[in-house]
């Protein structure tokens, strides 16, 4: 970061922070993970903390890893449950983004946004489900069955349409106290994904449907020209932002703002020496 400007609001003009970098912000893709939330549909961060984020401005928040534990242990359970039905399973683990543009021909969409998709399975007649898994601690249950997160399901619907379906379904795997529990105690320092699933499986070897964990499954029709405009919606937002360096302060949490204050004082008292 160069230099901050916080522009107050004069009556005509709202209330905004230009921000001066060394180096032109690389154009980037949106993915499912960014879309919701530069689109302003979560009700917990603000679209300008994420805009930031996306483009390395901002240090996210530390990420806990008993999530990604508790994830890669449900996505495990949905998709033994699924070839045990003979279903023809695939996942994208060792992608970093499943709709590449790499042709001309290819979907004009895979340009600006791309994603991983947690599951795509195919029945044995030829119908094709993408999943998104969530997963959840048990407590949760009434909240997931009676209004799930907005910004979830958006991500599932923006994956499903990328990859050419007409509805999501939605996966939540809900864990009881006891196997979250023997979770936190199965992660290793420094934080190692595949000795977590190890350690955690000598604990629980077998994990029980309606004991151990539960399953919600929730099917979402996709608004194609709905979710199109949404998603172009984010990808200005964060575009615009790129070419313009200019938030609106109204985009902005108090603590970022906070952050973002302390750091325009520092950077002036450099910039005069």
């Amino acid at each position: 970061m160069k230099r901050i400007h916080i522009v107050g609001d004069n009556g005509s003009e709202q209330a905004k922070v230009i921000f001066e970098v060394f180096e032109p912000l690389k154009k980037k893709k949106l993915t499912s993970t960014w879309f919701p939330t530069l689109y302003g549909a979560s009700t917990f961060n603000k679209k300008g903390d994420e805009a930031l984020r996306f483009y390395g401005l901002l240090e996210g928040d530390e990420f806990d890893n008993y999530y990604s534990l508790r994830g890669a242990i449900a996505e495990r359970i949905v998709v033994k449950a699924l070839q045990s039905k003979g279903y023809h399973v695939q996942t994208f683990k060792d992608n970093f983004d499943a709709f590449l543009y790499t042709k001309e021909g290819d979907n004009v969409l895979y340009k600006y946004f791309g994603g991983l998709p947690d599951i795509v399975y195919e029945t044995q007649d030829g119908k094709r489900f993408l999943i998104e898994v969530k997963s959840k601690d048990l407590e949760k249950k009434q909240y997931v069955e009676k209004n799930p997160p907005e910004t979830e399901i958006m991500q599932g619907k923006m994956l499903a349409f990328l990859y050419g379906l007409d509805s999501v379904r939605m996966t939540y795997v809900l864990f009881s106290d006891d196997a979250i529990r023997k979770m936190y105690l199965s992660l290793p320092s420094p934080f190692n994904l595949e000795n977590a699933l190890k350690d955690f499986d000598s604990k629980m070897p077998t994990l029980t449907l309606n004991k151990d964990y539960e399953i919600i499954v929730k099917d979402y029709h996709i608004s194609k020209p709905e979710l199109l405009e949404q998603m172009k919606t984010a990808y200005k937002y964060a575009d615009g932002f790129r070419q313009t360096l200019t938030l609106l302060a109204s985009d902005i949490s108090k603590d970022v703002f906070s952050q973002i204050f302390e750091t325009e004082k520092k950077l002036e008292e450099d910039f005069k020496q």
